[in-house]
This record gives C-alpha cells, sequence and structure tokens, in this order.
C-alpha cells in the first residue's frame, strides 16, 4: 500500500465512509451548513481552505460560487477530489485550486479574506505549540478584518476517564466492500492526546490495513483563549454543533 504525507492511499479510499471520519459528515449538513452560512458575501474573493481532506467542504463551497484555494499534504485525498470533479459541473471544477504540500509549507503571494479549518483539522496538529503556530501563520494570511471559521471536536469524556478503550465497527464502502474495523483508543489526560490505532479487516478475505492517528484534542475555553492570542476577536460560537459532538468558531483578525 503506497503512503504519502499525512494519509495513506487506503485511508483516503475510505475516509468517507467509515464512521471515525467523514461519513457523519458526507450524510449529515451540519458542519457544510455552518461553513456555507458564516463565509462571506462577496464571492468575488478567494477562500483558503486547510486541509482539503477528500473536498466534503471543498465542493459545497465551490457549488456555491466561491472561488478556493486548498492545501493538503495528501496527493492521495486530492486524487478523490478529482475524481468526484468528473461529476461536477466545469465551473465548479474551475473554482478550485489545489496545493498539495505541508501547510506550514505554503507560501502563497496573496492574503486572503477569509480562512476555513474544517473538519477538526487543528486537532489532527497533535502537537499545542504548532496548534498556535498554525492560527498565527492564519493571522498572517490574512488581510484587514479577515475571518477565521473553523470547527474542533468535544472531547470524548468517557474516553478520557477510561484512558484506554477497544472498538470494533463496520461499515461498506463503493462496490459494498464490508470492512471491520478495531479501534484501540489511548488517551493522555496531561498532554491532551488521543491515539487511535486501527486495523482495518476487509471481510471475508485476508487482506488488512493497519494506521495510527493521533489528535490533540481542547476544550472550548482552551480554543477561544488560542485563538484571541493569535490576534482574533470571536465573532460567533456554535457549541452544540451536531448535537454538542463539534463546537465551531468564526473570529476576524483585529489589525
Amino acid at each position: 500500500m503506497k503512503k504519502k504525507e499525512g494519509y495513506d492511499y487506503f485511508l483516503a479510499e475510505i475516509y468517507d465512509f467509515s464512521p471515525y471520519f467523514g461519513k457523519e459528515r458526507k450524510e449529515k449538513d451540519y458542519a457544510t451548513t455552518f461553513y456555507l452560512d458564516n463565509l462571506p458575501n462577496n464571492r468575488e474573493e478567494t477562500v483558503l481552505e486547510l486541509v482539503t481532506c477528500t473536498g466534503l467542504l471543498t465542493l459545497p463551497m465551490a457549488r456555491a460560487g466561491y472561488k478556493i484555494d486548498s492545501v493538503d499534504a495528501s496527493q492521495a485525498v486530492h486524487d478523490i477530489v478529482r475524481r468526484k470533479l468528473t461529476n461536477e459541473p466545469k465551473y465548479v471544477a474551475d473554482n478550485i485550486t489545489l496545493f498539495c504540500c505541508n501547510v506550514f509549507n505554503y507560501k502563497p503571494d496573496r492574503k486572503y479574506s477569509t480562512i476555513v479549518l474544517p473538519d477538526s483539522f487543528l486537532c489532527a496538529i497533535a502537537d499545542k505549540e504548532l496548534q498556535e503556530s498554525l492560527i498565527r501563520m492564519c493571522y498572517n494570511l490574512l488581510d484587514s478584518n479577515g475571518r477565521l471559521i473553523l470547527d474542533i471536536f468535544v472531547p470524548w469524556k468517557d474516553f478520557v476517564a477510561k484512558r484506554k478503550v477497544d472498538q470494533c465497527s463496520r461499515f461498506r464502502v463503493e462496490k459494498n466492500k464490508l470492512f471491520i474495523v478495531h479501534a484501540h483508543h489511548l488517551i493522555d489526560p496531561e498532554k491532551q492526546t488521543h491515539r487511535v490505532d486501527f486495523v482495518h479487516e476487509l471481510y471475508r478475505s485476508t487482506q488488512r490495513y493497519s494506521h495510527t492517528v493521533i489528535y490533540r484534542y481542547m476544550y472550548l475555553p482552551e480554543l477561544l483563549n488560542l485563538i484571541e492570542k493569535g490576534g482574533f476577536e470571536v465573532t460567533y460560537i456554535e457549541d452544540r454543533m451536531n448535537f454538542g459532538t463539534n463546537v465551531a468558531v468564526v473570529a476576524k483578525k483585529i489589525n
């Protein structure tokens, strides 16, 4: 199985179908609606998206008429997005520019009016100092009074209390393939890290795929403090996104 920085090809292929990744966002519109409701009215301006993932927000923004510069370290997920674009009107593809690089290496020659960090990307930066660096980077890439929009998952309190949890689930992907997924969760409350060791088994097959994902979770007060220390004024908080599984924030750059 080939691997790229950030995702392997297998993870990219199953992302939209897995209950641990994009399945819920694909099937519900709670996140897409929040972002579209808080994007600027001026659709002539380009939105910076960190990160693309499989385009679950990228494509709806493009369909709504926004121009998007979308960054992701994974060529694999960009391949998924390009595949999806073959089923979209030409204007949707024309509205999207994909940049394949680590977000910290992205050095555009322009500033943006809006930056979006969807799908708990801030938590996928599993280091507190790097999370702070990402918010500072967003500040520097925004123009005067620019807008930052992001969401994060709410820490799983019962998992944090237990520290170790084993789960087993299943899901189907395209062509009706069935995967059994084993997830071993390890929580470090001091570092606020949530590590998940996955093993995916293709049903009635010897194929197995293993990978590890580490998040640094945070609670809402820490998130707000991080954003405000980064030079932003928080203008809106949605603390019950998807019935409380996520929180989302809109903030304005302070000059």
